[in-house]
């Protein structure tokens, strides 16, 4: 019986030794397991959240070099980016990280250009405005004698004198405060002396010769006087010369006369008349005319970058329309503003400025590549790119109206582009939203802010109807891109 207790002992030891081999190894894999479980996700986490700061980063840096490309109108240069695909070496592990299962799986991406929807975005400016045009520009009869108020540089200012009596002087005289016009019809005579003889024959006495001062008409001409302040630039300077009865047209803006630069505006200006045989009148000519739906439409596409993140939330940066926006599953925010802007001021209420750059990418530039490793895009300010053809006078626009056009009806989008809209408007632009001076919303396909117009206290209703109070300011950008990978870093 001795023997046996003894054999007893010894399975015993060696028991032992087997099990708390095994209590290591479990111990061993169960913080494996839980590094596996807890560690490397929330690396993987860190490493997504630091490539999309990065991403965030490349796009400002991308927006930047855009905007110097139209403000600079640089047509002939090619900007260069780089964006960061994914996140692979993004992250130090020490000792482990030979192991491939100890680091997190790194994320890609993809980089797309006009591929946001199936059917393009569009903004379309909409607008009652002055157009400059050479067709059928703005005219404005002017009565004489009259008071005119020149609120914006014409193009042309003609006086028309009809002479019916070429033997009677005219003159029509246009003044302001610091510069005069005369345009008189002046005629000609040469005097001589007259020879007058007597027959003495008949007469006791007489004087044999005598003579007078006779008037000779030879003529008659046109003639423009201008002055500039106290300073006389031109005096009896003649138009028409030798004329005969009808009508003569003279345009004071003409640069042969100097005129149109001294003019401040908006310039209150006198025309006058004198003398008799002849009949005139103004005409003003603009170089716009009144448009009253002046419409601009283009599909805006978008670059953008979808993260495909293991550990973080899914997310898209893109630029658009001089912005750039991050996108969720839960919405749509700017991260910079696009380049639609409003500027009002309160305490010395004038016209709205409303400052667009519609801007755009060929939409013939399709194309999306996936991948961990950077790629470079390559952008171009396009030829044709240039201001839209509203007057460049201080109020331009009578109402315009903003729309952002989504096809594909995307809530998050319409509702980021309203509210942007609205905090643009009334707490970056200053314009009161207690007035009847604009309205935002949107659809189920469309957000859009329509400006009604400057408040005037002094006007019924508070609108002043049908006088531009609106500086409407647009460009067309139209940017042309390509992508292609540059293999790994």
């Amino acid at each position: 019986m001795a023997i046996k207790k003894r054999a007893c002992r010894q399975d015993e030891e060696g028991l032992s030794e087997v099990v708390g081999f095994v209590l290591l190894i479990a111990v061993v894999i169960a913080a494996f397991s839980i590094y596996l479980i807890y560690g490397i996700p929330v690396q993987g986490r860190d490493n997504e959240i630091r490539h999309m700061s990065e991403v965030k980063d490349e796009f400002i840096g991308y927006k930047i070099g855009v905007d110097s490309l139209w403000t600079n109108a640089q047509t002939d240069t090619i900007l260069s980016t780089t964006i960061t695909m994914g996140t692979a070496g993004a992250t130090s592990l020490g000792n482990s990280g030979f192991l491939p299962i100890m680091q997190p799986v790194a994320s890609g991406g993809t980089v797309a250009i006009n591929q946001r929807t199936v059917k393009p975005e569009n903004i379309s400016i909409t607008a009652y405005s002055n157009i400059i045009t050479t067709t059928n520009p703005k005219t404005q009869p002017v009565s004489i004698p009259s008071l005119q108020q020149l609120q914006n540089p014409p193009k042309h200012l003609f006086v028309n004198i009809s002479v019916s009596d070429k033997k009677s002087p005219y003159g029509v005289r246009v003044y302001s405060t610091n510069w005069s016009a005369n345009v008189s019809v002046i005629p000609r005579y040469e005097h001589y002396n007259e020879t007058l003889t007597v027959d003495c024959t008949v007469l006791t006495s007489c004087t044999v010769l005598t003579w007078k001062t006779v008037p000779s008409f030879t003529g008659t001409d046109i003639t423009i006087s201008l002055a500039r302040g106290s300073m006389n630039v031109t005096d009896g300077y003649v138009v028409y010369s030798n004329i005969a009865p009808g009508t003569y047209s003279i345009d004071l803006m003409n640069d042969a006369y100097g005129l149109a630069p001294v003019i401040v505006y908006p310039a209150e200006s006198v025309f006058a008349t004198y003398g008799t045989g002849s009949t005139s009148e103004a005409l003003i000519i603009y170089p716009y005319s009144d448009v009253r739906q002046y419409q601009y439409e283009v599909p805006m596409g978008a670059l953008e970058y979808r993260a495909n993140n293991y550990y973080w939330i899914p997310q898209t940066y893109y630029y658009q329309m001089g912005g750039i926006f991050l996108s969720q599953t839960d919405g749509i925010s700017p991260r910079l503003s696009p380049a639609i802007s409003f500027t009002y001021n309160r305490t010395k209420p004038g016209p709205i400025l409303v400052n667009v750059d519609a801007i755009a990418f060929d939409q013939g530039n399709s194309l999306a590549i996936s991948g961990t490793t950077p790629l470079q895009i390559g952008t171009k300010l396009k030829s044709d790119s240039a201001n839209l053809p509203y007057a460049t006078i201080s109020a331009n626009t009578m109402n315009v109206s903003i729309n952002i056009t989504s096809p594909t009806g995307d809530p998050h989008m319409l509702q980021m582009w309203k509210q942007y809209f609205e905090e643009a408007a009334n707490k970056t632009g200053g314009i009161p939203n207690n007035q009847d001076l604009y309205n935002v919303g949107n659809t189920t396909t469309e957000a859009y802010i329509f400006i009604k117009g400057a408040y005037d206290p002094t006007k019924s209703g508070g609108i002043n109807a049908g006088t531009p109070d609106i500086s409407l300011k647009a460009k067309a950008v139209n940017l042309t891109a390509t992508i292609q990978g540059i293999g790994s870093v």
